[in-house]
C-alpha cells in the first residue's frame, strides 16, 4: 500500500516545489479564463413536498466556464447535475449564468499555493464566492413510472481555490441551493440544500 503511493506523493510534492517562489501568475485577472468542474454531494434540509426536515444525500457535478470581466470578476456558464436514488430514482440536470469573485494575487511576495504551502510558507489560496441560476430540468422515477418537470435553481457558495503551478487549481465549495420545480397537473415543490463540492479546474492566459 506504502509503495503504490510513493509516486503520486512525489509527483505532488515537485508539483508544489515547482509552484512556490515562482513569480506571480495572472490567474484570475482581466482577459483570462477558468475552465472546472465540481463533484460534490448535497443535503435537503427542506422539501416543501413534506413540509420537514430529512437528511437526504444526493451526488452532483457542476462544470463551469468563466470569463474575467476585470480582475477577479469572472461571468460565464454552469451545467449542473444531480443524482439521488433511495426506493426511487431522481436525477436532474440545470443550465444557467454564473457570476463569481476571486481574490486575485497583488502582492508579488507570495508564492503560489499548493497541499503543502503550510509546510513551506504562506500560499495563494484565492477565496471566492459565486452566484449561479439555472433553468432545471427534473425527472423522477418511482415503480417503473416517470414523469418530468422542470422550474428553476439558485446556487450561491463560498470557497477557496488554491493554485496548483501556473494555471491548475483545485477548489473547494460549500454553499446553499434552493430549486422550485412543477409537474404536469400538481403544484410547484420547493427543496433547499446545502452541498459540498471539490474539483479540478484550470485558469486559461496569456
Amino acid at each position: 500500500m506504502v509503495r503504490s503511493l510513493r509516486y503520486p506523493v512525489l509527483a505532488l510534492l515537485l508539483v508544489c516545489a515547482l509552484a512556490l517562489g515562482q513569480s506571480p501568475s495572472r490567474a484570475g485577472y482581466k482577459g483570462g479564463y477558468l475552465v472546472s468542474g465540481q463533484a460534490g454531494a448535497s443535503m435537503i434540509f427542506h422539501n416543501e413536498a413534506t413540509d420537514a426536515m430529512n437528511t437526504e444525500l444526493s451526488l452532483s457535478f457542476a462544470p463551469r466556464a468563466l470569463y474575467f470581466l476585470m480582475d477577479g470578476l469572472g461571468v460565464g456558464l454552469e451545467v449542473n447535475s444531480g443524482y439521488f436514488a433511495d426506493g426511487y430514482k431522481e436525477t436532474w440536470i440545470g443550465v444557467g449564468p454564473r457570476v463569481a469573485y476571486y481574490l486575485v494575487q497583488t502582492n508579488t511576495k507570495y508564492p503560489r499555493a499548493c497541499c503543502l504551502t503550510p509546510y513551506f510558507g504562506p500560499g495563494w489560496w484565492m477565496p471566492y464566492a459565486g452566484l449561479s441560476v439555472l433553468y432545471l430540468s427534473d425527472r423522477y422515477n418511482y415503480g417503473g413510472s416517470a414523469s418530468t418537470s422542470s422550474g428553476w435553481q439558485a446556487r450561491i457558495g463560498v470557497g477557496i481555490s488554491p493554485l496548483i503551478g501556473d494555471r491548475g487549481t483545485m477548489p473547494v465549495e460549500v454553499g446553499f441551493e434552493t430549486q422550485s420545480t412543477k409537474y404536469p397537473g400538481s403544484a410547484a415543490q420547493a427543496r433547499s440544500r446545502l452541498y459540498l463540492e471539490v474539483g479540478f479546474g484550470a485558469f486559461l492566459h496569456k
